[in-house]
């Protein structure tokens, strides 16, 4: 089946940042925005039929989602094309709006803390892997998620913290690929994101989510590399 090559995880948001307080006002607590994201990596559209989130049973304890791609709102990848499947659709579309390649509600759920995600297609599993809620802290509630590094790379990669980083916005980048020094989420670098990385420098509060140079700081170090490396362009 060419999805056992083509399908794999991108993205998961697995214990988004607290609600604000219009979703408290709706009745949504953290985990209502919880998101996985799957990407199509190969040369030619994939058809989804067949392809499932599967819950499975570890020493007696559930592990994973559940979900079936055949007959949801998407069944068709294009080749770079992603396709999210959610926690619940209406909290999803009051945090992020209109994205394109929502596929549906899944059943089942992610621990903040780890948790074994498995994809299938006709029964073959496509993907099994494990994350850690201690590889990248700013994952793990505070707003960020974790983006696989490299799809092309060994399965195994899937679990360890080096297969992954983390997002380049504030509640990760479902349905797209998040653009490094994008800080305001518009799919462009422009003089806001120099702004809001001025802003955290003055502030202090050392966001890693704007720590370009991963040093643990946000400071004139994570600036330089946004002039010179990101936007490849110099001061003045």
């Amino acid at each position: 089946n060419p999805a056992i090559d083509a399908l794999r995880v991108a993205e998961i948001n697995y214990n988004p940042g607290a609600p604000t307080v219009t979703e408290q006002k709706s009745g949504y607590a953290s985990d209502d925005f919880e998101f996985i994201e799957l990407v199509n990596r190969g040369a030619v559209e994939t058809s989804l039929n067949g392809v499932q989130l599967t819950q499975v049973n570890l020493d007696g304890v559930e592990q994973g989602l559940d979900f079936d791609f055949s007959n949801s709102a998407v069944t068709h990848l294009a080749p770079g094309e992603r396709v999210v499947v959610v926690e619940d659709l209406a909290a999803f579309q009051l945090r992020y709006g209109t994205v394109t390649g929502v596929a549906g509600q899944w059943s089942g759920g992610l621990n903040n803390n780890s948790e074994t995600v498995t994809l299938t297609v006709s029964g073959t599993v496509i993907q099994q892997f494990v994350y850690q809620d201690d590889w990248y802290p700013s994952s793990d509630g505070t707003g960020g998620s974790l983006v696989i590094v490299d799809t092309e790379a060994d399965l195994a990669m899937w679990s360890q913290r080096e297969g992954w980083s983390l997002s380049t916005q504030v509640g990760g980048t479902p349905g797209r690929v998040g653009i490094l020094g994008d800080f305001d989420g518009d799919d462009a670098i422009s003089v806001l994101d120099v702004d809001a990385l001025h802003a955290e420098i003055v502030n202090g509060s050392h966001s890693p989510l704007l720590d370009l140079t991963s040093d643990g700081l946000v400071d004139h170090a994570d600036l330089d590399t946004f002039v010179t490396s990101v936007a490849q362009t110099q001061f003045g």
